[in-house]
């Protein structure tokens, strides 16, 4: 599937839409470049999901937990601080898994997860392509 989202609140909208169909134990990786949108869309998400509680960039700390929801970002990360992470046990919580910045750990990624990728249009206007992967 692919969409254009014209602002911020589209994009949250798209997600929240997408919330109504993803299922506990799923895994999103968000793909895209510094401004695209990945954390403005893991806040549709969340909405989508029932969270009330703010959701904020985990840059910095890597990972934030919620009652449905896992929101992890591996910006600031290296290799050796994600090695020191057990992923598996994340991906595997039973709760919805969100990767901001999913690039930079793609070996670890389990084969069966939503792509997300989002691309600069124009300042405001951003391309949203959602690829299911199931091997």
């Amino acid at each position: 599937m692919e969409t254009v989202s014209e602002s911020p609140e589209q994009t949250r909208k798209i997600a929240r839409d997408l919330a109504k169909k993803l299922r506990q134990g799923d895994v999103v990786c968000l793909f895209g470049d510094l401004g695209t949108g990945k954390t403005v869309f893991v806040q549709g998400l969340a909405a989508g999901l029932g969270i009330k509680k703010r959701v904020l960039s985990p840059s910095f700390l890597t990972m934030r937990e919620y009652n449905k929801l896992v929101h992890l970002d591996f910006y600031h990360q290296t290799d050796d601080n994600i090695k020191g992470l057990d992923l598996q046990e994340v991906f595997a919580s039973g709760k919805i898994v969100v990767v901001e910045w999913a690039d930079r750990i793609r070996k670890f990624l389990p084969k069966k997860r939503l792509d997300i990728f989002f691309n600069f249009l124009d300042e405001q206007t951003r391309k949203i392509q959602i690829v299911q992967k199931n091997s």
